[in-house]
């Protein structure tokens, strides 16, 4: 690896001897392609405030160790579905340069001795994140369910039982926060809480304009009026269904410029994109 310049001479740092960690263990962690930045994803401006806070802190999580500092053990994302959780912690593994790890409650449910092999992946691999999507599968009320040895072994990993690593984060994503166990809630465990919500007008009517120029690149012309009608027929939708109109709108496109070489994309790809989505009349 000194060949391919990944370690100079000289002694070699913790995180490069981390990041040569990385490379020799694959593709495992390896986040997909195309993950968006924090500032891309539709968020209250406190959440996307905490979530650059965070990256930093994770980047730094050696220097707030020697300094008396610390980082959270775990953090819950918490909001409606579609609204960008899943995206932002990808976001969040990217802007601190973390390993990302994911699975769900339903996976943990149908296989329980996962979250260990999970659990020593992340220290294999660390810095990493271990993003646990649909958490109340596994982390709901313990007196009103039958999982409590699964959720009870995510609660001994949360308390640092077995060793407590600074740079291993857990985050936990929920559409029903009031159904977790208030014990995942308590300090040590889950201690930060970034909360998502569907986008208002504003940042809704942003998001499609900065989208739409982005997928539309040197190709396609969009006029200011397919744009508008993206934003009305998105209005009180999530994140996830605005990607998924643009995609959609997009695709037709693309499809007509193949056939017939026009480079536009039109208000009616936008409405045969919303009725495909939403299933209008």
């Amino acid at each position: 690896m000194r060949r391919e310049g990944d370690i100079g001479e000289g002694s070699v740092s913790f995180d490069v001897a981390m990041r040569a960690m990385r490379r020799l263990q694959g593709s495992k962690g390896r986040l997909p392609e195309n993950v968006k930045s924090i500032d891309e994803i539709i968020m209250p401006d406190v959440s996307r405030n905490d979530l650059h806070d965070l990256a930093f802190r994770l980047r730094h999580a050696y220097g707030l160790e020697r300094l008396g500092g610390s980082l959270p053990r775990g953090v819950l994302f918490y909001g409606p579905p579609g609204t960008g959780k899943t995206q932002a912690a990808m976001a969040l593994a990217k802007a601190s340069g973390y390993a990302f790890l994911k699975t769900t409650g339903a996976e943990l449910l149908a296989n329980p001795s996962a979250w260990d092999r999970l659990v020593r992946d992340a220290k294999d691999l660390r810095p990493a994140i271990v993003f646990i999507d649909e958490a109340d599968d596994v982390l709901g009320e313990r007196r009103m369910s039958g999982v409590a040895p699964v959720t009870n072994k995510v609660l001994t990993t949360l308390d640092g039982a077995h060793g407590r690593l600074p740079d291993v984060l857990y985050i936990c994503a929920t559409n029903h926060q009031d159904a977790l166990d208030l014990a995942v809630l308590r300090g040590g465990r889950l201690e930060e809480k970034v909360a998502f919500s569907v986008p208002g007008h504003e940042a809704l009517a942003s998001y499609v304009r900065m989208r739409f120029r982005v997928m539309a690149g040197d190709v396609f012309a969009v006029s200011r009026h397919t744009m508008d009608c993206a934003v009305a027929g998105l209005k009180g939708h999530s994140i996830a269904d605005a990607d998924a109109v643009l995609q959609r709108t997009i695709d037709a496109a693309a499809v007509r410029y193949l056939r017939e070489g026009t480079a536009v994309i039109t208000a009616e790809d936008v409405r045969t994109a919303l009725r495909s989505r939403f299933a209008l009349g």
